[in-house]
Parts: structure tokens; sequence; C-alpha cells
């Protein structure tokens, strides 16, 4: 059998800064899909924890210090001071069979594919952008992305006024990243998080549609 017959299904679920991409990972592969079925990325992160945020679920939350040790990162980034990372290992698990998912900023999310490219062969590489599904998560209003942005800041004791001077800097980064994205080999759906529990509900659908096609490839495979 071909080793790519074995791959799971990369899902990068990503969105605008507040679009609910983090909620809706953690609602959708927490509680719709057992670990044993999807597994999650966690990102390393040198930020504080927010307000019901948990260490090893959300992120792994550690000191600058220890951030910079960290060896095989990829997609680094720098969001407001405070440092981002993935392990390349994590995304891996993929060539083992096992079904990720990865929910990551737009300007993290534009760049993974380069960054794939830089951490593994070219054969590796092929397999992983093949089985990658993009879940883009928005919103049909910048008021209400501006509106979360200031809710979840002032819950920080974030001022108002410099909470929408970050909103807008952040958005600016966001735009930007989007416009510059070369989606290429993937497939993309695009989900408006107007309300919470139906956005859940079509991220769910999106990911099950995708593993049963999965699923058919790998039964092929096993009568070739």
């Amino acid at each position: 059998m071909k080793s790519e017959c074995n791959d799971g299904s990369l899902f990068v679920i990503t969105g605008t800064t507040s679009s609910g991409k983090d909620t809706i990972v953690n609602e959708v592969f927490g509680k719709q899909f057992r670990s044993s079925d999807v597994g999650k990325i966690v990102s390393y992160t040198s930020r504080e924890k927010r307000k019901g945020e948990v260490d090893g679920r959300d992120y792994y939350f550690i000191s600058e210090s220890t951030f910079d040790g960290l060896r095989n990162l990829i997609v680094p980034d720098t969001v407001d001071g405070k440092k981002y990372g993935t392990c390349a290992e994590s995304i891996g698990l993929v060539l083992g069979g096992l079904d990720m998912v990865w929910g990551i900023n737009i300007s993290g999310a534009s760049r993974v594919e380069g960054e794939i490219r830089k951490a593994f062969n070219e054969e590796e590489t092929d397999r992983i952008i093949g089985n990658m599904v993009i879940i883009v998560i928005g919103t049909d209003s910048l008021f209400t992305l501006r509106d979360r942005f200031i809710r979840r800041a002032s819950e920080s004791g974030i001022e108002r006024g410099m909470a929408s001077k970050s909103f807008l800097n952040r958005i600016r980064g966001d735009w930007k990243a989007w416009n510059d994205w070369q989606f290429r080999d993937s497939q993309v759906h695009v989900v408006i998080n107007n309300e919470i529990g139906a956005a859940v509900e079509k991220v769910r659908r999106i990911v099950e549609i995708h593993r049963a096609a999965r699923r058919q490839v790998v039964e092929d495979c096993l009568v070739m």
C-alpha cells in the first residue's frame, strides 16, 4: 500500500482577530469529536493566559526565555510583543495517519504552506498539503469584530481607547495577510460566525464530509 494512503488530514482553522476561531476549535474538536478521532495541534506562546483559557488546551503558555530555547518551530509570529509558534513534529503526525486540527491566525495561515515546505522534504510536503483543508472563519460586520475585541480586552483590564487602536492595527495586518495569501492546492471553506452554534455546526459538517471522503480514498487503496 502506498504510504500516502495512510495519511491523515490537516484541518487549518483560521480567521481575523476576534472571529471566534479558537472558540470554534475548542467546541468542535473538544466536544464533537473524540481525541482518538481528531487531534488538536497546540501552539506555544509567551503571552499570559486569558480568562477561561487552559494551558495545554488553548496554548502552551511559557516564558519568553523558554520560547526562545525551542527548536524546530514553524510559523513563528509576534503579536503585540508576544511570541507564537508551533512544533513541526505535531504537523508531521498527519503522515502517520492522524487527522489533526490547527487553529491559527490569518497572518500565520497565509505562511503555512511555505513553512511546511521548509520543515519537510518534498514528498512529505506534497502529502501534507494535498490533505490540507482550510476553514476560514469570518463575520459579515467589522463592527462585530471590533466589539468582540474590545469586550475581550476589557476583561484583561485594557482601556477601550487603547483596545480600539490595537484592534485597528490587528485588522490591518489581517487584511494584508489575506490579500497576499495564495491558497493554491488546498481546499478552502468560508464559515460566517454571526451565531456561534450555527458556525460550530457548519465546521463540524465540513470536517465530517472531508473525513468521510478520506476514508473512501483509504478503502480504494486497500483494493488496489
